[in-house]
Protein backbone atom coordinates (compact mmCIF):
# COMPACT_ATOMS: atom_id res chain seq x y z
CA UNK A 1 0.00 0.00 0.00
CA UNK A 2 1.14 3.48 -0.89
CA UNK A 3 0.97 6.49 1.41
CA UNK A 4 -0.02 9.84 -0.17
CA UNK A 5 -1.66 12.91 0.96
CA UNK A 6 -5.41 12.84 1.29
CA UNK A 7 -7.48 11.87 -1.26
CA UNK A 8 -9.65 13.98 -2.93
CA UNK A 9 -13.04 13.86 -4.49
CA UNK A 10 -14.09 15.62 -7.35
CA UNK A 11 -17.44 17.51 -7.48
CA UNK A 12 -17.96 19.62 -10.99
CA UNK A 13 -19.33 22.80 -11.45
CA UNK A 14 -19.08 25.93 -13.75
CA UNK A 15 -16.97 28.55 -13.29
CA UNK A 16 -18.27 32.44 -13.71
CA UNK A 17 -16.23 34.62 -11.84
CA UNK A 18 -14.80 34.97 -7.75
CA UNK A 19 -12.84 36.33 -5.38
CA UNK A 20 -11.65 35.64 -2.42
CA UNK A 21 -12.52 37.52 1.05
CA UNK A 22 -12.56 36.80 4.60
CA UNK A 23 -10.99 37.00 8.04
CA UNK A 24 -9.33 34.40 10.26
CA UNK A 25 -10.46 33.74 14.24
CA UNK A 26 -7.98 31.29 15.71
CA UNK A 27 -9.62 28.45 17.53
CA UNK A 28 -6.85 26.22 17.56
CA UNK A 29 -6.71 23.60 20.73
CA UNK A 30 -3.85 22.04 19.45
CA UNK A 31 -1.03 22.42 16.67
CA UNK A 32 -1.00 20.95 13.14
CA UNK A 33 1.52 17.71 13.50
CA UNK A 34 1.98 18.70 9.88
CA UNK A 35 0.51 17.45 6.74
CA UNK A 36 -1.69 14.32 6.85
CA UNK A 37 -0.67 11.06 5.25
CA UNK A 38 -3.46 8.30 4.82
CA UNK A 39 -2.93 5.40 2.92
CA UNK A 40 -4.44 4.65 -0.71
CA UNK A 41 -5.44 1.18 -0.65
CA UNK A 42 -5.88 -1.17 -2.78
CA UNK A 43 -9.28 -0.85 -3.10
CA UNK A 44 -8.85 2.51 -3.54
CA UNK A 45 -6.97 1.91 -7.08
CA UNK A 46 -9.76 -0.70 -8.12
CA UNK A 47 -12.69 1.82 -7.14
CA UNK A 48 -10.83 4.12 -9.34
CA UNK A 49 -10.30 1.90 -12.40
CA UNK A 50 -14.25 1.46 -11.26
CA UNK A 51 -15.52 5.27 -11.35
CA UNK A 52 -12.90 6.71 -13.53
CA UNK A 53 -10.27 9.14 -12.54
CA UNK A 54 -11.13 11.51 -10.18
CA UNK A 55 -9.13 13.75 -10.84
CA UNK A 56 -8.10 14.48 -14.81
CA UNK A 57 -10.99 16.48 -15.21
CA UNK A 58 -14.73 17.14 -16.23
CA UNK A 59 -16.44 13.66 -16.68
CA UNK A 60 -17.37 14.69 -20.83
CA UNK A 61 -19.85 12.18 -21.09
CA UNK A 62 -22.74 13.83 -20.31
CA UNK A 63 -22.10 16.38 -22.81
CA UNK A 64 -22.29 13.21 -25.27
CA UNK A 65 -24.99 11.95 -23.88
CA UNK A 66 -27.31 15.27 -24.54
CA UNK A 67 -25.95 15.53 -28.21
CA UNK A 68 -27.22 11.75 -28.72
CA UNK A 69 -30.52 12.45 -27.36
CA UNK A 70 -30.83 16.06 -29.47
CA UNK A 71 -29.89 13.51 -32.59
CA UNK A 72 -32.43 10.96 -31.29
CA UNK A 73 -35.21 13.35 -30.65
CA UNK A 74 -34.28 14.87 -34.63
CA UNK A 75 -34.90 11.71 -36.10
CA UNK A 76 -38.63 11.16 -34.43
CA UNK A 77 -39.06 14.57 -35.95
CA UNK A 78 -38.52 16.68 -33.20
CA UNK A 79 -36.02 19.84 -32.24
CA UNK A 80 -33.95 19.36 -29.14
CA UNK A 81 -31.12 21.23 -27.38
CA UNK A 82 -28.51 19.49 -25.55
CA UNK A 83 -28.71 20.71 -21.93
CA UNK A 84 -25.40 20.30 -20.18
CA UNK A 85 -22.77 22.99 -18.73
CA UNK A 86 -19.66 23.88 -20.46
CA UNK A 87 -17.42 22.80 -17.12
CA UNK A 88 -14.54 25.22 -16.68
CA UNK A 89 -13.30 24.32 -13.31
CA UNK A 90 -13.05 21.68 -11.06
CA UNK A 91 -13.27 21.54 -7.45
CA UNK A 92 -11.73 18.85 -5.18
CA UNK A 93 -12.27 18.31 -1.82
CA UNK A 94 -10.59 16.14 0.87
CA UNK A 95 -11.96 13.06 1.59
CA UNK A 96 -11.26 14.04 5.40
CA UNK A 97 -11.14 17.46 6.17
CA UNK A 98 -7.51 18.89 6.67
CA UNK A 99 -5.17 21.32 7.72
CA UNK A 100 -3.83 21.90 4.91
CA UNK A 101 -6.86 22.70 3.22
CA UNK A 102 -8.74 24.27 5.89
CA UNK A 103 -6.09 26.80 6.75
CA UNK A 104 -6.93 28.31 2.84
CA UNK A 105 -9.81 27.66 1.83
CA UNK A 106 -12.60 26.34 4.53
CA UNK A 107 -14.95 23.69 3.28
CA UNK A 108 -14.82 24.92 0.11
CA UNK A 109 -18.31 26.13 0.50
CA UNK A 110 -18.05 30.00 0.85
CA UNK A 111 -13.93 30.88 -0.45
CA UNK A 112 -13.16 30.96 -3.50
CA UNK A 113 -10.56 27.68 -4.74
CA UNK A 114 -8.66 29.64 -8.02
CA UNK A 115 -8.41 33.20 -8.98
CA UNK A 116 -11.51 34.47 -10.78
CA UNK A 117 -13.72 31.10 -9.98
CA UNK A 118 -16.59 31.04 -7.77
CA UNK A 119 -17.20 29.51 -4.85
CA UNK A 120 -18.81 26.09 -4.75
CA UNK A 121 -22.02 27.59 -3.49
CA UNK A 122 -22.49 30.20 -5.95
CA UNK A 123 -20.79 28.30 -9.23
CA UNK A 124 -23.96 28.06 -10.97
CA UNK A 125 -25.59 31.07 -9.55
CA UNK A 126 -27.11 33.22 -13.00
CA UNK A 127 -25.79 30.88 -14.97
CA UNK A 128 -28.93 28.80 -16.17
CA UNK A 129 -28.57 25.66 -18.34
CA UNK A 130 -27.61 25.61 -21.47
CA UNK A 131 -30.08 24.76 -23.67
CA UNK A 132 -33.13 24.59 -21.25
CA UNK A 133 -34.74 28.29 -22.53
CA UNK A 134 -34.80 26.94 -26.06
CA UNK A 135 -36.39 24.02 -25.09
CA UNK A 136 -39.25 25.34 -23.14
CA UNK A 137 -40.07 27.79 -26.02
CA UNK A 138 -40.07 24.63 -28.32
CA UNK A 139 -42.25 22.98 -25.87
CA UNK A 140 -44.29 25.89 -26.28
CA UNK A 141 -44.56 26.25 -29.63
CA UNK A 142 -46.10 22.30 -29.81
CA UNK A 143 -49.69 21.56 -29.77
CA UNK A 144 -51.13 19.37 -26.86
CA UNK A 145 -51.00 15.87 -29.23
CA UNK A 146 -47.65 16.66 -30.52
CA UNK A 147 -46.26 18.07 -26.89
CA UNK A 148 -47.44 14.25 -25.69
CA UNK A 149 -45.44 12.59 -28.48
CA UNK A 150 -42.57 14.57 -27.76
CA UNK A 151 -42.73 13.92 -23.93
CA UNK A 152 -42.87 9.78 -25.31
CA UNK A 153 -39.86 10.46 -27.86
CA UNK A 154 -37.50 12.19 -25.11
CA UNK A 155 -38.48 10.04 -21.93
CA UNK A 156 -40.11 6.82 -22.85
CA UNK A 157 -43.34 5.14 -21.41
CA UNK A 158 -41.46 4.77 -17.85
CA UNK A 159 -41.66 0.87 -18.20
CA UNK A 160 -40.28 -1.20 -21.48
CA UNK A 161 -39.22 1.87 -23.35
CA UNK A 162 -36.38 4.24 -22.14
CA UNK A 163 -37.02 7.25 -24.54
CA UNK A 164 -34.44 8.82 -26.22
CA UNK A 165 -32.32 10.14 -23.22
CA UNK A 166 -32.50 6.90 -21.15
CA UNK A 167 -30.89 5.39 -24.28
CA UNK A 168 -28.95 7.86 -24.34
CA UNK A 169 -27.57 7.70 -20.34
CA UNK A 170 -28.00 3.89 -20.79
CA UNK A 171 -25.44 3.50 -23.39
CA UNK A 172 -22.72 6.73 -22.60
CA UNK A 173 -23.26 5.97 -18.80
CA UNK A 174 -23.16 2.50 -19.12
CA UNK A 175 -20.49 1.47 -16.79
CA UNK A 176 -22.74 2.95 -14.33
CA UNK A 177 -25.07 0.24 -14.50
CA UNK A 178 -23.51 -2.96 -12.86
CA UNK A 179 -24.37 -6.24 -14.35
CA UNK A 180 -26.70 -8.60 -11.88
CA UNK A 181 -23.28 -10.81 -11.53
CA UNK A 182 -21.52 -7.83 -9.78
CA UNK A 183 -24.09 -6.31 -7.41
CA UNK A 184 -23.26 -8.61 -4.88
CA UNK A 185 -19.58 -6.76 -4.52
CA UNK A 186 -21.58 -3.57 -5.70
CA UNK A 187 -23.42 -4.12 -2.27
CA UNK A 188 -19.86 -4.98 -0.38
CA UNK A 189 -18.09 -1.81 -1.28
CA UNK A 190 -20.83 0.20 -0.51
CA UNK A 191 -21.44 -1.25 3.09
CA UNK A 192 -17.69 -1.00 3.42
CA UNK A 193 -17.82 2.82 3.61
CA UNK A 194 -20.63 2.82 5.61
CA UNK A 195 -19.00 0.83 8.12
CA UNK A 196 -15.90 2.63 8.63
CA UNK A 197 -17.79 5.64 9.67
CA UNK A 198 -19.37 3.41 12.15
CA UNK A 199 -16.88 1.28 13.72
CA UNK A 200 -17.24 1.48 17.01
CA UNK A 201 -13.28 2.67 17.00
CA UNK A 202 -14.06 5.47 14.62
CA UNK A 203 -17.20 6.29 16.48
CA UNK A 204 -15.22 7.07 20.22
CA UNK A 205 -13.28 9.34 17.76
CA UNK A 206 -15.99 11.21 16.49
CA UNK A 207 -17.18 11.71 19.84
CA UNK A 208 -14.30 12.81 21.03
CA UNK A 209 -14.37 15.30 18.20
CA UNK A 210 -17.97 16.25 19.30
CA UNK A 211 -16.85 17.18 22.75
CA UNK A 212 -13.76 18.89 21.70
CA UNK A 213 -16.20 21.17 19.10
CA UNK A 214 -18.40 21.94 21.59
CA UNK A 215 -15.64 23.07 23.86
CA UNK A 216 -14.77 25.53 20.94
CA UNK A 217 -18.12 27.13 20.73
CA UNK A 218 -19.70 24.38 18.58
CA UNK A 219 -22.62 22.11 20.08
CA UNK A 220 -24.22 19.61 19.02
CA UNK A 221 -22.61 18.09 16.86
CA UNK A 222 -22.96 14.52 16.33
CA UNK A 223 -21.43 13.66 12.89
CA UNK A 224 -17.92 14.57 11.78
CA UNK A 225 -19.60 16.63 8.78
CA UNK A 226 -21.34 18.42 11.42
CA UNK A 227 -18.83 21.58 10.93
CA UNK A 228 -19.61 21.54 7.41
CA UNK A 229 -23.31 21.52 8.10
CA UNK A 230 -22.78 24.77 10.18
CA UNK A 231 -21.59 26.87 6.96
CA UNK A 232 -23.57 25.40 5.10
CA UNK A 233 -27.13 26.58 7.72
CA UNK A 234 -25.32 29.85 8.03
CA UNK A 235 -24.95 30.31 4.25
CA UNK A 236 -28.67 29.56 3.64
CA UNK A 237 -29.24 33.09 5.72
CA UNK A 238 -27.00 35.20 3.60
CA UNK A 239 -29.30 38.06 2.51
CA UNK A 240 -28.27 38.05 -0.98
CA UNK A 241 -31.38 37.35 -3.43
CA UNK A 242 -31.55 33.88 -4.77
CA UNK A 243 -29.74 33.60 -8.03
CA UNK A 244 -27.41 36.25 -7.48
CA UNK A 245 -23.92 35.69 -9.08
CA UNK A 246 -20.86 35.96 -6.81
CA UNK A 247 -19.66 38.61 -8.79
CA UNK A 248 -22.74 40.65 -7.55
CA UNK A 249 -22.15 39.22 -3.63
CA UNK A 250 -19.05 40.86 -3.79
CA UNK A 251 -19.84 44.07 -5.09
CA UNK A 252 -23.27 44.37 -3.26
CA UNK A 253 -22.52 42.20 -0.17
CA UNK A 254 -18.72 42.45 0.93
CA UNK A 255 -19.00 43.02 4.55
CA UNK A 256 -21.60 40.05 4.80
CA UNK A 257 -19.54 37.65 2.99
CA UNK A 258 -16.73 38.62 4.99
CA UNK A 259 -18.34 37.60 7.67
CA UNK A 260 -19.59 34.69 6.61
CA UNK A 261 -15.87 33.34 5.09
CA UNK A 262 -14.44 34.39 8.27
CA UNK A 263 -16.99 32.27 10.14
CA UNK A 264 -16.21 29.09 7.27
CA UNK A 265 -12.27 28.99 8.33
CA UNK A 266 -13.19 29.38 11.66
CA UNK A 267 -15.47 26.41 12.22
CA UNK A 268 -12.99 24.82 9.83
CA UNK A 269 -10.10 25.41 11.86
CA UNK A 270 -11.82 24.20 14.95
CA UNK A 271 -12.66 20.93 13.19
CA UNK A 272 -9.25 20.16 11.95
CA UNK A 273 -7.71 21.12 15.26
CA UNK A 274 -10.03 19.09 17.20
CA UNK A 275 -9.35 16.22 14.64
CA UNK A 276 -5.57 16.28 15.22
CA UNK A 277 -6.41 16.37 19.10
CA UNK A 278 -8.56 13.66 19.27
CA UNK A 279 -6.06 11.32 17.15
CA UNK A 280 -9.36 10.84 14.78
CA UNK A 281 -6.61 10.92 11.31
CA UNK A 282 -5.00 7.50 12.50
CA UNK A 283 -7.80 5.69 13.68
CA UNK A 284 -10.22 6.09 10.89
CA UNK A 285 -7.09 5.21 8.35
CA UNK A 286 -6.38 1.97 10.35
CA UNK A 287 -10.25 1.20 10.42
CA UNK A 288 -10.84 1.97 6.75
CA UNK A 289 -7.48 0.21 5.96
CA UNK A 290 -8.84 -2.86 7.76
CA UNK A 291 -11.40 -3.14 6.25
CA UNK A 292 -10.49 -2.75 2.87
CA UNK A 293 -7.97 -5.35 3.35
CA UNK A 294 -10.99 -7.38 4.81
CA UNK A 295 -12.72 -6.52 1.38
CA UNK A 296 -10.12 -7.50 -1.08
CA UNK A 297 -9.71 -11.38 1.16
CA UNK A 298 -13.28 -12.10 -0.12
CA UNK A 299 -13.63 -9.79 -2.94
CA UNK A 300 -10.48 -9.42 -4.70
CA UNK A 301 -11.35 -11.06 -7.91
CA UNK A 302 -14.77 -9.50 -8.47
CA UNK A 303 -13.23 -6.02 -7.47
CA UNK A 304 -10.85 -6.88 -10.47
CA UNK A 305 -13.80 -8.24 -12.88
CA UNK A 306 -15.98 -5.26 -11.74
CA UNK A 307 -12.70 -2.50 -12.86
CA UNK A 308 -12.11 -4.80 -16.17
CA UNK A 309 -15.91 -4.50 -16.98
CA UNK A 310 -16.28 -0.80 -15.78
CA UNK A 311 -13.16 0.52 -18.06
CA UNK A 312 -13.99 -1.60 -21.30
CA UNK A 313 -17.58 0.28 -20.73
CA UNK A 314 -16.23 3.51 -20.90
CA UNK A 315 -13.91 2.68 -24.02
CA UNK A 316 -16.83 1.49 -26.47
CA UNK A 317 -18.90 4.56 -25.54
CA UNK A 318 -17.60 6.93 -28.98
Amino acid sequence: MRRLSVPSVVVVVLAVVGALAGCVREASPAPSPGPVELTLTEVDALAERIHGESTVGPDPRLRRAEESTADCMAAAGFTYHPQAHEVAHVYTRPLVAVREHAERFGYGDTISSAPDVPPLRWAFAGAGMPGEEENLAYRATLPQAELEAYEAALHGDGATDQGCQGAAMAEVFADVVVPEELREVEAELRAVAREVETEPRVADAVDRWAECMADAGHEGLTDRHGGADLVGARAEEFPAPAGATFEEIVEVYASELAELQAFELEVALADVSCLESTGFYAVWDEVRTSLHDALLETHRGDLETWATWAEAAREEVP
